[in-house]
This record gives structure tokens, sequence and C-alpha cells, in this order.
């Protein structure tokens, strides 16, 4: 149980079956089954799927409200199963429904690239990521990063993960284009999001955290993508597969950080904060040329003109 619009919960056969015909009764739509999915059905303001192993999940803004004032009427013996919900929490990583997670690195770092990775997490792959350890990657060090995602990857083989990288040169030319981060940002998600579904046929839902307004990625997605259920909520890196796409955009973006500092000739500084402005102004007395930082910096930050002072 992640949030009030994912909620998760384990019924028993019988009662899926009941939840099953009074849809069916109500002329929900019904979507055919597919990987681990019983049935999954298109209630009024949420979404009910349910799962082989005995998991429902109810996603949308009526979520909670299905479960209060619809599941416990038609199943009585669940009554007050609703007061028990838990709201979005920075605890444990955890698995959910199969679905994408989404996510990037880089994007407030002033040197290095901007990288979004997509990852696909089903039944069949959670517990070999959980049992790795898998958690959001802002609580990993580089080190472990690094042979987390070598793992990662050997795990969910190439089908299942995706990941883009947008070099300095290219984002900054992209930046001058359109003028807006988050623009470059839903870009970088959409292209990852397709590359995975050029793979993998089994994805039917996507989520990342909340960063703009969906319709922003949803406009960059090409065909494959447009025929997804896409979400976005604050702290989505609690979700096993956003969790997992974090851990990968991560460690290539720690990849070419290390490969941008051998080729530039010093340890770049990761964020933005003093030890990157002390960097910077380092770098820009032995070469006060903004296109030479366009090549491994991104240079609309307040960074760059800080760093001209």
């Amino acid at each position: 149980m992640t949030s009030p619009n994912l909620q998760s919960l384990t019924l028993s056969p019988q009662d899926l079956q009941t939840l099953h015909d009074y849809c069916e009764a109500r002329g929900f739509t019904l979507a055919l089954p597919q990987n681990y999915v019983l049935w999954r059905f298109n209630a009024p303001d949420c979404v009910l799927i349910a799962y082989t192993s005995g998991k429902l999940v109810v996603q949308g803004k009526g979520a909670t409200e299905f479960i209060r004032y619809t599941l416990e009427t038609q199943l009585p013996h669940l009554a007050g199963i609703a007061d028990g919900l838990h709201t979005a929490t920075n605890a444990d990583t955890q698995f959910t429904a199969p679905m994408a997670g989404i996510d990037e690195s880089g994007k407030g770092d002033f040197f290095g690239p901007l990288v979004a990775s997509a990852a696909y997490v089903d039944e069949k792959l959670a517990p070999g990521l959980l049992k790795m350890g898998v958690r959001d990657s802002k609580k990993i060090s580089d080190k472990e990063i690094l042979k987390l995602s070598t793992a990662i990857q050997h795990h969910l083989q190439t089908p299942n993960f995706a990941v883009v990288t947008l070099g300095n040169e290219a984002y900054n030319r992209l930046y001058d284009k359109v003028q807006n981060v988050n623009t470059i940002l839903a870009w970088a998600h959409a292209r990852a999001i397709e590359n995975l579904l050029e793979k993998n046929s089994a994805c039917t839902a996507v989520l990342s955290d909340q960063f703009s307004h969906t319709d922003i990625v949803q406009k960059n997605l090409m065909k494959l993508g447009r025929t997804l259920q896409f979400a976005q909520r604050p702290r989505a890196e609690s979700e096993l597969a956003v969790a997992t796409a974090s851990i990968l955009a991560r460690a290539e973006f720690v990849r070419r950080m290390e490969k941008l500092s051998e080729r530039i000739g010093c340890k770049l500084p990761k964020g933005a904060g003093p030890a990157v402005l002390e960097c910077g102004r380092l770098l820009w007395s032995q070469n006060s040329d903004v296109e030479f930082f366009k090549t491994f910096a991104k240079t609309h930050f307040k960074t760059m003109q800080d760093i001209q002072k």
C-alpha cells in the first residue's frame, strides 16, 4: 500500500470472484488477462487489477473510496479494512504491481549528462530485486550503486530495462531550443519508455516521480507509449520499479562522470554547490570559453554565470 491513489490488499479467490461479478454486472470495462493478471476492470475514478497471487491493486483518485464504500459493501467480512490503509511513506521499498518505473539522474548536477532509465518489474522479477536490496538510489553510495546496477541488469535482462543518456552538448543544444528543463526531462523519460516498449510487450503501466504535469511526458510519447497507463506521484521511489530505474540511471551518470573527469583532467564534483563552483572557476581560469564548458556542463545553470565573475 503506497498512497491514497494506489492501494493493494490480498483477497481470497472467492472474494476476487465476488468482486469480478459485481464489476461485470455494473458494465465496467474488462481488459483481457495477461502476465499474472486474472482480470482488470476500469471502474469510475479507479482501475481494479486482480493477480493470480490473490493481490488486488486499486489505482486512481477514487481508490480508497472504492475500497471503503464498494468493496466493503460487497464483502461485508472485510468491513473496516479501509481504515488500515496507509498513505505514501519513505518506508521500505515495496512491489505492488507489474509496471515500468522511470527515473533520472543528473538533473540537478552542473557537470555531467542527463540520464533517464525505465525498468519493468513483475511478480517474477520482484523477489530477486528486493533480495539485492534495491532502494532509492539517493540512499546508496556511488561504489555500491555501480555494483548493484550490474547485478540488476543481469537479473532483469535486456528486454526489461532501457537507459537513455543525453550528453552535455546535446543537452545544451536542446535547452537553447526549448528553454525548459522539465520539457527536456519529459523527452528523456518518454524516450526511455519507448525504448523499453520496443523490447517488452508485457508492460501496460508506468510510474514516475512527480516532476511536472503528466501530459508533458505523454505528448512526447509515440505510438507504443500512448497505449500505457501513465502516472506520477511524489516519493515514487518507494515503488520497486522506480527504485530500480533510479539505480540504473544513477549508475550510468556516475560512469559518465568518471569518463568526463578523465577527459577534462580533474575530478568533476557532483551537484551544484561550493565544490562545483570552485572546480568550475579553476577550469574557467584555464579555458574561458563557454563552448568548451558545453561539452561537460549544463551551461544554463546559474553556476555558469557565477564561474565567470
